[in-house]
Order: C-alpha cells, then structure tokens, then sequence
C-alpha cells in the first residue's frame, strides 16, 4: 500500500499521518471533511484533528486482505467546533476495497467492533435508540454483513 503522506501535509494542522492510499475512497472521505471544516468557518483558518483511532484497515467482506476501511468521525474533530458529532454519535463510513476506491456505507453511531461470527466477518455498531424504535438511551446496535461489495442487514420479520 503506497504511503500517502501529502495528505498529512494537506491539513496543516494537528493530524496524526495515517496509512492513506492516494485515490482511496478514506483519502476522498477525508478531503471532504476537511472542505466541509473550512466552508463551517470561513472567517478563522480550519484545520482537522485525526485521532488515530479515526481510520481502521481491516477485512469486512471475509476475504483475508486488510483493503477495508471504517472511517469513525467519532474521532475526527474540526479545529473550530463539533461538527460531524451529536447525541447520536457520528458519522461512522464502512468501506469494502477501499483502496480501490470503490463507495462505502455510512451510519451515524457510537462505538464498533468488527466480530468474527463462523467464518463471517460481521460489522457492529451501537446506534441512538431510536434506529430500534425506543428512547435514545436504549441500547441498539446494528449488525451488517458485506458480500459481493454489498452491506446485507436482516430486517425483522413482519409479524
């Protein structure tokens, strides 16, 4: 994976050099964020702070290789205000192939974890409560699995 260091540069601010391959959907999510700080405060020079737990590489889609990424806006801040997180988290982008540049998925929440169910890969994330039809202090989650560059979630059977 080729090092994309410039864009450590790009944010002359506080930033922690991430493992960005130039062209990748991640370093497009994060040129994107870095525009939308700058458009929020047109008056003060924005910069980002990327903490590194902000990307993950992994695999998502079973098939052996750390191509994947989660992009967690829980952990990427604006330099001049809270802009991406509310009560019911942030922005959180999930990203089969990343490198290549292909879209992801992106769900607002909290925290995640990528659990291994059987041979399956299976990504996790706790949501604001009312995704499960309750109160935003009730716990919720939501569980997706990837195939073929897809994000397959079960619904709930129709009663």
């Amino acid at each position: 994976m080729i090092r994309f260091l410039a864009l450590a540069l790009m944010f002359s601010g506080p930033v922690q050099a991430q493992s960005v391959p130039e062209g990748s959907t991640v370093a497009t999510i994060l040129a994107t964020a870095l525009d939308e700080c700058r458009a929020a405060h047109l008056t003060d020079p924005a910069t980002l702070d990327i903490q590194p737990a902000a990307i993950t590489w992994t695999d998502l889609d079973g098939d052996y290789e750390w191509d994947d990424a989660i992009v967690d806006f829980n952990h990427i801040f604006c330099s001049l205000g809270a802009i991406w997180q509310g009560t019911g988290g942030a922005p959180v982008h999930v990203i089969v192939d990343a490198a290549s540049g292909a879209p992801g998925q992106v769900w607002s929440g909290g925290n995640w974890q990528v659990i291994r169910h059987g041979d399956y890969p299976v990504f996790v994330l706790s949501r604001h409560g009312i995704h499960c039809d309750a109160t935003g202090s009730d716990p919720c989650v939501l569980a997706v699995t990837f195939a073929n560059g897809r994000a397959l979630i079960a619904r709930a059977a129709a009663d």
